[in-house]
């Protein structure tokens, strides 16, 4: 008996070290466990009811031009591929991209206008897009043009509808339009459709006419789509004239991407990707054949979604506080459920404790818990005037 409780003391004390030394930071870190959420920077943030379910956005920040790849709450429950919603037949109509002036007078609604397609048939002969990540390529060089140099490349995720999506998923392609800044309209110039493109989430340029991109599942339908949640099977590709390939394999969940040549990019050599399922940023420096090598490791404590970098040089990642709350918030059919909604700034160490390790200062510009700002998938700052503009694939946005 003596030595039964003894086993059994054992063993509760060997689950609490190990609940306390390896699942508790996890659940934390990860999984927003025992995670508060506080109230920062959320009472002036005014709602753009116009621009909905707008999943990512890219800001240009000398012109204040935010351009939004938008839809509505109701055709991104139909139609998510990466997030199993394939009910085609509920969709209706294209999503369509918007450019919001921060920079003009009057209110947020008088300052949008919806971008038309030019020479782009879809998979529908109707020109529909079906929108999730986007890049953007500014100027000759990707460098950000001047006065004379207006021109504007966007590369845009679209999750094509193919025969039995609920089969086979989504035929998912690169859209690679050509336009000018602040243009309502945009010229369809090339479709990347690849194999290694299968379920693409976001993606930077590295030239005019190529690009990185996640992957953030290693299959497009099937019982493994959900163990990549927690076992490494995605990555990231390179795309370009010649075809695509994969450059990083079997990594956790990858999301947004920054750096590159995605304007306003300050490290053209630079990859950041940030991870659905991880506390961490990670950081890579591109070689001159486009493959990877990882430089830094950086801790934000959030798992994100999209992440950029703003025209300081800092990144801005729209991170999840209560990751748990956020996958019940994809499969709800709740209407008042509310997500948290955190924005995580990271910003290179300038002090002298740099030198001993500490590279990175992570501070928190935003926070909520869902009542005022719910679901929020994007975060784009004007480093300027210190504004923020925050959108969600199952939201309406918010600037402030």
């Amino acid at each position: 008996m003596v030595l039964t409780r003894a086993l059994i003391s054992t063993v509760v004390i060997a689950i609490g070290v190990f609940y306390q030394l390896a699942l508790q930071p996890i659940l934390f870190n990860r999984f927003g466990v025992g995670r508060s959420v506080e109230a920062i920077n959320n009472q002036n943030c005014e709602i753009i009811k116009e621009l909905e379910a707008c999943e990512d956005a890219w800001y240009h920040q000398p012109s204040g031009l935010l351009y939004l790849g938008c839809s509505t709450v109701a055709n991104k429950r139909a139609w998510l591929p990466n997030a199993d919603f394939f009910s085609h037949e509920k969709l209706t109509g294209s999503e369509y991209m918007a450019i919001l002036d921060t920079k003009a007078t009057g209110p947020y609604s008088s300052r949008i206008k919806r971008i038309q397609t030019q020479n782009f048939q879809g998979h529908d002969g109707k020109g529909t897009l079906l929108l999730h990540g986007i890049g953007a390529f500014v100027g000759k060089d990707g460098l950000g043009g001047n006065a004379e140099d207006q021109s504007l490349r966007l590369f845009l995720i679209n999750h094509r509808v193919q025969a039995d999506p609920h089969i086979h998923g989504a035929n998912s392609t690169v859209e690679l339009f050509e336009t000018t800044l602040g243009s309502d309209t945009m010229t369809h110039i090339k479709t990347f459709a690849h194999p290694h493109i299968f379920t693409p989430n976001n993606l930077v340029p590295t030239g005019p006419e190529s690009f990185y991109f996640t992957n953030d599942h290693s299959v497009k339908k099937g019982w493994q789509k959900q163990l990549d949640l927690i076992i490494p099977g995605s990555g990231i590709g390179h795309c370009d004239a010649k075809g695509c390939k994969m450059v990083i394999e079997k990594t956790l969940y990858p999301n947004g991407l920054a750096g590159a040549l995605n304007y306003p990019s300050k490290e053209a050599n630079v990859l950041y990707q940030a991870s659905t399922t991880e506390e961490f940023v990670y950081s890579y420096e591109i070689q001159a054949d486009k493959s990877l090598i990882l430089k830094d490791k950086i801790r934000s404590g959030y798992p994100g979604d999209n992440i950029n970098m703003a025209s300081d040089g800092s990144l801005v990642l729209a991170a999840f506080a209560k990751l748990l709350t956020t996958a019940e918030g994809f499969s709800t059919k709740d209407p008042n459920h509310v997500v948290p909604s955190t924005v995580v700034r990271i910003s290179k160490n300038q002090g002298k404790d740099a030198f001993y390790g500490n590279k990175y200062n992570v501070e928190k510009l935003f926070e909520d818990d869902g009542n005022v700002v719910s679901f929020q998938t994007n975060a784009q700052l004007d480093s300027q005037r210190n504004l923020l503009f925050l959108s969600g694939a199952y939201s309406v946005s918010c600037g402030y």
